[in-house]
């Protein structure tokens, strides 16, 4: 799902605060941008030509699709086969590869843990809810930054979470290329990876708007003449903090996993974001281990959990109380 870029390499750089000196921090060190971009997971894919949607419009739906398998299905041999990937390769490759694989990782831990609550507070995407998930962390963005990091926005720019020089893309799209490949059976052109994530850098630059001139002129246009609001600005990260809807939970009100309404907690999503750090290391120091000694912990750690329940069982969300 988009954005929430700016959350996820927050993440990511706290995970990395907590790690010993292994191969993984060095690699991470070396090509901090892989790190960070992999932070992003798959959602890169639902950049793919949202620049020109009818220039190659016959792979639009295979590639963003590919997005949602890779967040829900055969997690465990995803991350199987990017380390029979990174295995295959040798020097600055190896090292690009082990550094994004390692923001790949930190996606699924945050990904996991919170997105249960965003998807209870936000419904399916699809209907009267169908803006409400990206308006939900697109502000979780603005929050985090202001909030939890005290920081002033525009000091975050989310495009800066996504550069990359052209040999990271390549071996970043290769990597991406031989997973898909497979795990999905599919072929797709390197081409299209590295579409995705020039137009994610590109978009994501259109995206922010840390004064919210842009986001307000937007909207003006979306209620009055569009007659659709929030169908540009679900994606926009804006400034001005949403102070009607609670969106980090700060009060602790309850709520639940929306495919078992038994499983109820009060964390607030800084708590959520706290634990996912928590997971990102554990999930860190295993990839280190099995990659030192051939084991397989990290892939008995992330048990088929998927990334928008952390359920590792393929049952329907059903329970939602909407924020908005």
């Amino acid at each position: 799902m988009m954005p929430n870029v700016i959350t996820h390499g927050l993440l990511a750089q706290d995970v990395i605060q907590q790690l010993e000196v292994s191969s993984v921090t060095q690699a991470i060190q070396e090509y901090p941008q892989a790190y960070l971009f992999g932070s992003n997971g798959p959602d890169y894919l639902f950049y793919y030509y949202v620049l020109k949607p009818f220039k190659g419009h016959q792979e639009n739906d295979l590639i963003v699709g590919l997005g949602n398998r890779v967040h829900n299905e055969k997690i465990n041999e995803f991350y199987q086969k990017a380390i029979e990937w990174l295995n295959q390769l040798e020097s600055k490759d190896h090292a690009i590869f082990k550094s994004y694989l390692a923001g790949h990782i930190t996606h699924w831990a945050l990904d996991s843990v919170a997105h249960p609550y965003v998807f209870h507070k936000t419904g399916l995407i699809e209907g009267d809810n169908r803006y409400h998930h990206f308006r939900m962390e697109s502000m979780i963005d603005t929050l985090m930054v202001t909030v939890y990091k005290k920081g002033r926005l525009k000091d975050y720019p989310s495009y800066k979470f996504v550069k990359l020089d052209s040999s990271e893309k390549l071996v970043i799209a290769k990597g991406y290329q031989y997973i898909i490949k497979e795990i999905f059976d599919l072929d797709i052109r390197l081409q299209s990876f590295i579409t995705a994530m020039d137009n994610m850098f590109k978009v994501l630059h259109f995206f922010m708007d840390s004064s919210s001139v842009k986001t307000k002129g937007i909207q003006w246009i979306e209620k009055t003449l569009l007659k659709n609001p929030w169908i540009i600005t679900k994606h926009f990260v804006y400034g001005e903090a949403d102070l009607e809807h609670d969106i980090l939970n700060l009060q602790h009100n309850q709520w639940c996993n929306p495919v078992d309404e038994t499983e109820v907690s009060n964390d607030s999503f800084i708590d959520l974001y706290e634990t996912a750090i928590k997971r990102g290391v554990v999930a860190l120091n295993k990839l280190q281990d099995d990659l030192d000694t051939s084991t397989q912990s990290l892939i008995e750690y992330i048990d088929g959990r998927r990334y928008d329940t952390g359920k590792n069982l393929d049952v329907p969300m059903e329970h939602f109380n909407i924020i908005y």
